[in-house]
């Protein structure tokens, strides 16, 4: 567990689609991926953590899936902000 998810032996990071102060409720609602750690995570042009439209897309998938359960209202009393405008 931990920084590297449940599957560091795979080189994978766990990603949370939302993060600061939303981390943990993004880790809640399953609002995350598995991403390889270098490309895919932190570095490359495609890495959320450098890439803030592939970071904005990845807020906006995270914000649809929540609210195709729980629906508008509840995404912005947990999360305060709409990513899909």
């Amino acid at each position: 567990m931990g920084y590297y998810g449940e599957l560091a032996h795979a080189g994978l990071h766990k990603h949370h689609f939302l993060h600061g102060p939303d981390r943990k409720k993004a880790e809640h609602y399953g609002l995350w991926a598995y991403v390889c750690m270098t490309r895919h995570h932190e570095y490359g042009p495609e890495a959320p953590h450098a890439n803030a439209r592939v970071d904005l897309h990845l807020k906006q998938v995270a914000q649809e899936a929540f609210e195709a359960k729980y629906g508008h209202n509840a995404w912005m009393r947990e999360f305060g902000k709409n990513y899909l405008d």
